[in-house]
């Protein structure tokens, strides 16, 4: 992975490898940070062209009703270039919040620990 690549930018890493733009979230996704992480991901997006984005959530601890729309916003930002979103490594509680709000069925969710 070449290091100029790797940003630290707020509470979330970009890291591009082959194609494949992984984006670590740390902490929180909420009401407070949503709006400033949706603009500067996207605008990474828009820039990139990656053919797939990966949502690592091994490190976030907290999401509210905002990180959905979040999750579906960056669905949405994607299929414009038809590019692939994968969410990786929830854990244990915000799995079960993902799969309670179907999206499971929208977007893969792997875990890759």
């Amino acid at each position: 992975m070449d290091q100029d690549e790797n940003m630290i930018k707020d509470n979330f890493v970009f890291c591009l490898e082959k194609g494949t733009l992984r984006i670590i979230i740390i902490d929180e996704i909420n009401h407070h940070n949503v709006a400033k992480m949706r603009e500067k991901i996207d605008e990474k997006i828009r820039e990139l062209s990656p053919e797939k984005v990966v949502l690592d959530l091994s490190q976030l601890n907290f999401m509210d009703s905002s990180g959905f729309g979040f999750i579906i916003g960056r669905m949405r930002v994607l299929q414009e270039t038809q590019a692939e979103l994968v969410i990786e490594n929830p854990n244990k509680n915000i799995f079960n919040i993902l799969k309670s709000c179907g999206i499971d069925k929208i977007i893969k969710i792997v875990n890759s620990k």
